[in-house]
C-alpha cells in the first residue's frame, strides 16, 4: 500500500478491493515468502559465515576441504583420483538429480573447471585457498539476515550475489575492496544511508530490485558519495518508487550512468516514462534491459504532461470460430461481447463490494457499464410493501406458463441437431441472468455474431487515481468471459401520445392568457388607491402560478426522460479463460495472450510470443526425426539391396540371359504394383488425417486478448496477430497462396493497362 501520496487528488486504494484480487503464482511465492519468514525466522540471526558455512559442507568443495576433513589426507594423486571417481557419478545423474546438483553447487561459476584447476595448483585445499582464490560468489535463498565480516575474507572477490535472503540493511565498510558487481535482489532493504558509507570504490553494477525502497530511501546520499561515480548500471526495479521526477533528479549526478532499471514501480507506469527518463538521462544506452535505438531518442511533444497521469486500455483483437447462435424471433437480438474482472479499477463502494461472490462460477451476473466504466445499479432496499411481491409473483408465474408452451415447440429442433452433431452448442446452456446480482467486469462493445470479430479497446483510469492500481494489476490474474446475450430492444415511443401532450399545453397556455386580461380589465375599472395594493398582490399570484408551471413541466420532462430499457431474456457465458499477467517493458505495445477451445490450453490463456516460439521448436524436432528415420531407412535399404544382388549372381550363373531379362522384368512388375497400391493407402490415410485435423481446426474456437499502458506519442495497436499460429501448421501451403494472390495481383495490373 502507498505511504506516500503524491497530492491530495489520490487515495489509498482500500483493503476490501485487494482481497478480490487473484496475485500470479510467481507473485505468490514473493508474499508467502513473508508470512513464512514472520511465523518462523521472525527472532532467528542467520550471518553471512555461518550460511556460507552450510553451503560449502552440501557442496562438492565439501570433500576435498581440509577444514571439513581433518582426518583425510591430501595429495595431488588422491585428489587426482578422487575427481575421475566424481566424474563418473556425475555422468549417470538423471535430470532430477542434476538440477539438485546445480542448486548445491552453484556457489561459484562452473564448480568442476574450477575443482580442476583447484587440483593442479596445490597439494592441500582449505578455505583460505578459496578465500585468495575465489572471484565470484552466490547465496541465493539461504534465510541470510545480517552481513557481517565474513565477506570481507574474500581479498578477490568481483562479484557478489545474495539474493533472495531477508537482508534489511547493509554497511558499506564490510564490503571487499576490490568488488565491481554487487546484487541483492528480493531482500528487505529500506534505506541506502549505511551501504553508502565506506563502499568500494570500483563498483560497476548495483541491484537493489525487489526490496522496500521508496522515494525517502536515501538516493541523493548514493548520488553525492564519490565512491559510485563509476557506477554504470543501477537497477532499482519492483520497488515502491511513487514520483518519477524526484528520483531522477536526486540520480542525476551519477553521469556514467549507462543502464537504468525502474520497470515494476508505480512511476514506470506514467504515460511520458520513456521521454522524460531520457530527457534527465540522454547518454543511457539501456533502460530496463532494452537497448535505445536513435528513433527513441526523439522525445514527443508535451511529454511532461503525462509525468503523473496513466491509463490501462484493455482489447479483444481478434475472436474467430464462434459457433453461430440459433435463430431468434421477431424483434429479438442476440449479441456478443467480453468481459474483463480487474477489481482495482472498479468503483469504490462499499454497498457494491459486498454484494460481490469471490466464487468464480457464481459471478457470472450481468450488469450495465457506461463505455466499460463498471458502473452498476445499487442495492434494492428491504423496504419493498407486500403488494409488489405478489405482483411479481403472479407475473412470474404467467411467464412461466408462456415459457413452457414456446419450450416443447422448440424442444424438436433442439433434439434433431444434437442428435445430427452429437454435442450441446454452448447456446443451450442455463440462463446466467438475474437483475438483483451486479456485474463489475468491464465489458466491451455489444456486437452481432461474425465468423471473425474485433472489439474497440476500453480504456480504464484509477478511481483513486493511484498509480499502484496499474502496477499491481499487471501481477495478477485476469479473468476474461465470452458472453452471449439474448435481449429485446427498447420500444420507441408513439407519436399520438406527443401530440396528446402538446394539445394540453396549449390550452393551457390559453386559459392562462385570459385569466391575464381578466384582472387587467378589474384593475382599470378600480381607482388609483387601490392600485398599488392590487398590484402586490398579482404578482405573488403570478410567482405562485409560475411556480405551479414549472413543477408540471418538470414533471414532463421526467417522464420523457425515463425512456423504455432492454428485456434481457438470456444470458451465456460461452467460454472463460485466466490470463496471467506481468510487468510490461516500455518498448513493448502490451501483452498478447492465446487462447483456444483445446484440452492442450485448460482454462489458462498463453502469452503469444512464447506459444509461437514452442510451436517452432516442435516443428524443427518433428523435421530432424523425420530427416533421422529416412537417414535410417535409406540405409537399410541399400544393405537388402546388395544382398539380394549377390544371391541372383550366383543363381543366374547356369541360366541363359533371355529367361533372366524375362525374370527381372516380372519381379518389376509386381514390386511397383505393390509399390503403387502402398502409396494409393498412405495417401488416403494422410488425406484422411488431414481432413480430421481441418475439421477439429475449424470447430476450436479461439480468441486473442490484449492489455497495454497507452504512452505518449504511440497508438494502441492490436500487437502481433494470431494468424501465424495458422501458417505455421499449414506449413507451405500458406506459402503457395501467397504466390497465387501476388501472380493475380500482376495479373490484374496487365489487364489494367
Amino acid at each position: 500500500m502507498i505511504t506516500e501520496i503524491e497530492n491530495e487528488e489520490t487515495r489509498v486504494i482500500p483493503q476490501e478491493k485487494y482481497d478480490l484480487l487473484v496475485w500470479t503464482p510467481h507473485e505468490k511465492l514473493f508474499r508467502n515468502r513473508v508470512t513464512f519468514r514472520n511465523k518462523v525466522l521472525a527472532e532467528i540471526a542467520v550471518p553471512f559465515t555461518i550460511a556460507l558455512q552450510v553451503k560449502l559442507r552440501r557442496s562438492v568443495l565439501g570433500t576435498y576441504l581440509d577444514d571439513f576433513n581433518e582426518n583425510q589426507w591430501q595429495n595431488e594423486f588422491l585428489n587426482a583420483n578422487k575427481l575421475t571417481i566424481t566424474d563418473t557419478i556425475i555422468q549417470d545423474f538423471n535430470r532430477r538429480q542434476l538440477n539438485v546438483f546445480d542448486y548445491n553447487n552453484n556457489l561459484f561459476d562452473e564448480v568442476m573447471k574450477y575443482l580442476n584447476n583447484t587440483v593442479t595448483e596445490t597439494e592441500k585445499i582449505d578455505c583460505s585457498f578459496l578465500y585468495q582464490r575465489a572471484t565470484h560468489l552466490r547465496l541465493d535463498d539461504y534465510h541470510i539476515n545480517l552481513v557481517d565480516d565474513g565477506v570481507r575474507n574474500f581479498q578477490n572477490l568481483q562479484v557478489l550475489v545474495i539474493c533472495g535472503n531477508w537482508i534489511s540493511d547493509i554497511h558499506g565498510a564490510v564490503l571487499p575492496r576490490r568488488l565491481k558487481f554487487l546484487e541483492l535482489y528480493a531482500n528487505e532493504i529500506k534505506s541506502l544511508d549505511n551501504l553508502v558509507q565506506n563502499a568500494p570504490k570500483h563498483l560497476l553494477h548495483l541491484g537493489l530490485g525487489r526490496n522496500k525502497l521508496t522515494n525517502s530511501s536515501g538516493f541523493h546520499l548514493l548520488a553525492k558519495s564519490e565512491r559510485f561515480n563509476k557506477l554504470k548500471s543501477l537497477d532499482i526495479s519492483e520497488c515502491d518508487i511513487y514520483r518519477l521526477i524526484d528520483v531522477l533528479t536526486t540520480l542525476r549526478l551519477l553521469q556514467n550512468l549507462e543502464g537504468l532499471f525502474l520497470q515494476g514501480n508505480p512511476c514506470a507506469m506514467v504515460m511520458g516514462y520513456k521521454d522524460i527518463v531520457l530527457s534527465y538521462f540522454p547518454n543511457l544506452i539501456f533502460l530496463d534491459a532494452s537497448e535505445i535505438a536513435r528513433a527513441d531518442r526523439k522525445l514527443s511533444e508535451d511529454f511532461i504532461k503525462g509525468a503523473k497521469s496513466a491509463e490501462l486500455y484493455l482489447n479483444c483483437v481478434q475472436l474467430s470460430r464462434l459457433p453461430k447462435p440459433p435463430k431468434a424471433e421477431k424483434k429479438v437480438k442476440q449479441t456478443i461481447h467480453i468481459e474483463f474482472t480487474m477489481p482495482l479499477f472498479q468503483e469504490d463502494t462499499k454497498e457494491e463490494l459486498d454484494e460481490i461472490d469471490v466464487d468464480d462460477d457464481d459471478d457470472d451476473a450481468h450488469g450495465k457499464g457506461k463505455k466499460g466504466k463498471g458502473k452498476g445499479k445499487g442495492k434494492k432496499h428491504k423496504d419493498d410493501t407486500d403488494k409488489k411481491s405478489s405482483k411479481k409473483s403472479s407475473k412470474k408465474s404467467s411467464s412461466k406458463k408462456s415459457s413452457k408452451k414456446s419450450s416443447s415447440k422448440r424442444s424438436s429442433n433442439k433434439s434433431s441437431k444434437k442428435s445430427s452433431k452429437g454435442k450441446k452448442s454452448p447456446y443451450e446452456k442455463e440462463n446466467e441472468f438475474n437483475p438483483r446480482k451486479i456485474n463489475h467486469s468491464f465489458q466491451t462493445q455489444r456486437k452481432p455474431w461474425t465468423n471473425n470479430m474485433k472489439f474497440p479497446p476500453i480504456l480504464l483510469k484509477s478511481p483513486e487515481n493511484n498509480l499502484e492500481a496499474y502496477r499491481d494489476s499487471f501481477r495478477s490474474i485476469v479473468r476474461v468471459r465470452i458472453v452471449y446475450l439474448k435481449f429485446l430492444p427498447p420500444e420507441k415511443k408513439k407519436k399520438k401520445g406527443s401530440k396528446k401532450g402538446t394539445k394540453k399545453k396549449k390550452d393551457k397556455s390559453k386559459k392562462d392568457k385570459k385569466s391575464g386580461k381578466n384582472k387587467g380589465k378589474k384593475e382599470k375599472k378600480s381607482g388609483k388607491s387601490s392600485k398599488s395594493n392590487k398590484s402586490n398582490k398579482s404578482k405573488k399570484s403570478d410567482k405562485a402560478h409560475k411556480k405551479k408551471h414549472k413543477d408540471e413541466e418538470d414533471q414532463e420532462n421526467k417522464q420523457e426522460k425515463k425512456e423504455p430499457k432492454e428485456k434481457i431474456l438470456k444470458r451465456v457465458t460461452l467460454a472463460k479463460f485466466d490470463c496471467d499477467l506481468f510487468s510490461i517493458n516500455w518498448k513493448d505495445n502490451g501483452l498478447n495472450f492465446y487462447w483456444a477451445d483445446d484440452p492442450a490450453f485448460g482454462s489458462e490463456a498463453k502469452e503469444l510470443q512464447s506459444y509461437l516460439e514452442s510451436l517452432e521448436e516442435k516443428k524443427s524436432k518433428t523435421h530432424l526425426k523425420k530427416k533421422d528415420k529416412k537417414d535410417k531407412q535409406s540405409k537399410k535399404g541399400d544393405k537388402k539391396s546388395d544382398k539380394k544382388s549377390k544371391k541372383s549372381k550366383g543363381k543366374k550363373g547356369k541360366k541363359d540371359k533371355k529367361s533372366d531379362s524375362k525374370f527381372k522384368k516380372s519381379k518389376e512388375s509386381k514390386k511397383s504394383k505393390k509399390s503403387k497400391k502402398s502409396k494409393k493407402s498412405k495417401k488416403s490415410k494422410k488425406s484422411k488425417k488431414s481432413k480430421k485435423s481441418k475439421k477439429s481446426e475449424e470447430k476450436n474456437m479461439s480468441c486473442q486478448v490484449g492489455f497495454g499502458l497507452s504512452r505518449i506519442g504511440r497508438e494502441i495497436t492490436d500487437g502481433q496477430s494470431a494468424h501465424k499460429i495458422g501458417k505455421h501448421k499449414k506449413g507451405k501451403k500458406g506459402k503457395k497462396g501467397k504466390k497465387g494472390k501476388q501472380k493475380s495481383k500482376n495479373s490484374s495490373k496487365k489487364s489494367k493497362t
